[in-house]
């Protein structure tokens, strides 16, 4: 699944024992990273990939994929949204020692591993000027493990000594992560799960720079560069009452929450042979 470098390990020895590669989440785009190259690699080896929506399927298309071996499936993590237990906002800020009373946003920055404009102490530093102007507690989660994250981790750890109002968590959980994204106000930062998961439940997504460039867009993302007045400005359109009122009846481009059952039964229905086994560029 996804774009970890660690898997090209698992994709070439899959290949020297002659296993099939089944790809999770191919077609994807984000240029201002290395993953973009990580996960065209392993969709190049795979045998099956299983899309989050048609306009990636059209990505590994282009990149010389079989139409019968691609299959748009919507993402897993819809799947997960249905299976976490809902947790109600006082339990959840209780455990979490947050004030139910103060309106919350969801903070998450990773490296930006291909970006050579404006390094990345100067991109977050710009991010958190920008939060002063705005009376928000934040939760901030971890970044990636990556190039440059225990400089992130360190900058981070330092703003949240100086406001009471900014909680560091290193992992949040799953269950915690997505009840967390019911009570926020806009996700803030330049994760993926702004761009993937966020739109699902109809809130805003403040998204910062290049790390996500080129991924499809829901009209609840808003793009903003590296600058304060941009992330700013970005913010106030989050906060506004229209912006939020047009995103109410979005549609949500990833699925439906039956990925897994979709998949299974494409599994299910495929044998394991020369036809599948020997791949072919298709243009």
């Amino acid at each position: 699944m996804g774009d970890r470098y660690e898997l090209l390990s698992i994709a070439i020895n899959a290949i020297l024992f002659k296993k099939p590669i089944i790809h999770i989440s191919g077609g994807e785009k984000t240029e201002g990273i290395i993953d973009d190259q990580i996960r065209h690699m392993i969709t190049k080896c795979a045998h099956l990939h299983f899309v989050a929506c048609e306009e990636y399927a059209d990505v590994v298309r282009k990149l010389g994929e079989s139409n019968w071996r691609v299959h748009v499936t919507g993402s897993l993590n819809v799947d997960n949204f249905k299976c976490v237990k809902k947790i109600t906002k006082t339990k959840l800020f209780k455990h979490l020692n947050l004030d139910t009373n103060k309106s919350t946003i969801l903070f998450t920055y990773h490296s930006v591993t291909l970006e050579y404009k404006i390094d990345i102490i100067n991109q977050i530093r710009n991010l958190f000027f920008a939060l002063k102007n705005f009376n928000y507690q934040v939760v901030i989660t971890s970044p990636n493990v990556e190039n440059d994250r225990e400089k992130l981790i360190g900058f981070i750890k330092e703003k949240v000594r100086e406001n009471n109002d900014y909680y560091y968590f290193d992992s949040l959980g799953m269950d915690h992560y997505i009840n967390m994204l019911y009570y926020c106000e806009f996700m803030i930062g330049n994760s993926s799960s702004g761009i993937g998961e966020t739109p699902y439940f109809k809130i805003p997504t403040i998204n910062v720079g290049d790390r996500q460039k080129a991924r499809f867009r829901h009209k609840s993302i808003i793009d903003t560069d590296y600058s304060v007045d941009s992330i700013t400005n970005g913010i106030k359109k989050a906060q506004s009452k229209e912006f939020k009122s047009s995103i109410n009846m979005m549609k949500y481009h990833f699925g439906d929450g039956s990925a897994a059952e979709k998949m299974v039964r494409i599994i299910q229905n495929t044998s394991i042979d020369e036809k599948l086994m020997r791949k072919q560029l298709s243009y």
